[in-house]
């Protein structure tokens, strides 16, 4: 995110931001980003304003241009909490392409820009927030301990309605195998990967933008740059309970097949060698890894059969249209219930 970037968010940002009293020095900023949920933002929506807190905190929610009703609930939201909702409604004409596809970096970018305060939480608009005290409890952390620059905890994971804990969850095998827990930094996510839903984070905004700045490139997986950067002088830590949900097989990262997976991970990795504060050994480690990748990705691609890519494409093109992706949802949740049985209601 260059300087020019900066400048041209900044500039959209007040035309397309709804009018609103929210206040202006919050200690909390919440982001939201959306597209194309007018199934899960509402739910997303009043988690967050459910929330009770001995602070102010404000929302900021981006709406990505949306084919469906996203926006108008989201506009809906607006207009119901004006001193806790900042909407901005994006065009859609300023999408950030990463590898020739067009993204919604542009929209996150914009909520970081705009955020005031001095922690930063997030939740998509397809995951939701659990209970009243997430928020609390977070900057409760933060405040009884200054050198935490990122706060996290364990998710509830929602398969198409079928609601379990996280234990067999890729982030919780990950974190089961970091050996010295108590003392979690950058050094911890380049060894062991990301081991952190979105919904569950919060970071310490003191310098996370301006070190996100520096960056040349746009990296995939930006939510993993932004744990490297909130703790490259800090570090983490993960408190108890299951503060939110995470909507998996729905989302852009779940949907894709293993060898696409492999490629986004080079990608990011590839982007993390740019970060001016690793050390040569982290440098060569990284390399390695990159290295390795490769040979994964050459394997998992010569086992990708034509069924897999039919199937593949096939859930692209639904999962980028409201009506057949509701019906798949719909399937889904059917499917669950009568077959795999549910333990929770989504």
């Amino acid at each position: 995110m260059n300087n020019a970037l900066k400048k041209r968010i900044h500039q959209i940002s007040t035309s397309i931001e709804y009018s609103n009293e929210v206040e202006k020095s919050p200690l909390v900023s919440v982001l939201v980003q959306t597209y194309n949920q007018e199934d899960t933002i509402a739910q997303c929506l009043d988690s967050i304003i459910a929330q009770k807190t001995n602070f102010d905190f404000e929302i900021l929610v981006g709406e990505d241009k949306s084919q469906d009703k996203t926006l108008d609930i989201c506009i809906d939201f607006a207009k119901k909490y004006p001193t806790k909702i900042r909407l901005f409604s994006h065009t859609g004409e300023d999408k950030i392409h990463v590898n020739g596809r067009p993204t919604g970096r542009f929209n996150l970018y914009t909520n970081l820009l705009n955020a005031r305060g001095t922690f930063i939480a997030m939740c998509e608009g397809d995951d939701h927030w659990n209970g009243v005290e997430k928020l609390q409890k977070q900057v409760d952390a933060f405040q009884s301990d200054t050198s935490i620059g990122l706060c996290f905890h364990a998710v509830y994971i929602n398969y198409f309605g079928k609601i379990s804990a996280d234990e067999n969850d890729f982030t919780t095998r990950a974190f089961n195998r970091i050996t010295d827990k108590s003392n979690i930094t950058y050094k911890t996510f380049i060894e062991f990967g990301n081991f952190i839903h979105t919904p569950s984070v919060m970071y310490k905004k003191n310098g996370l933008i301006e070190a996100l700045s520096q960056l040349d490139t746009t990296p995939e997986a930006l939510d993993f740059i932004l744990h490297i950067l909130a703790t490259r002088q800090m570090r983490a830590q993960k408190i108890e309970g299951r503060h939110a949900t995470y909507r998996s097989g729905t989302g852009t990262w779940s949907s894709l097949p293993k060898w696409k997976r492999v490629k986004k991970w080079k990608v990011v990795l590839q982007s993390i060698l740019e970060l001016d504060f690793l050390e040569s050994t982290e440098r060569e480690n990284l390399s390695l890894q990159i290295d390795s990748l490769d040979a994964d990705m050459h394997r998992l691609k010569q086992n990708w059969s034509r069924k897999d890519q039919i199937k593949y494409h096939l859930k692209r093109i639904i999962l980028s249209r409201p009506e057949i992706r509701k019906a798949l949802l719909t399937y889904h949740k059917f499917r669950l219930r009568h077959v795999g049985g549910s333990s929770k209601s989504s």
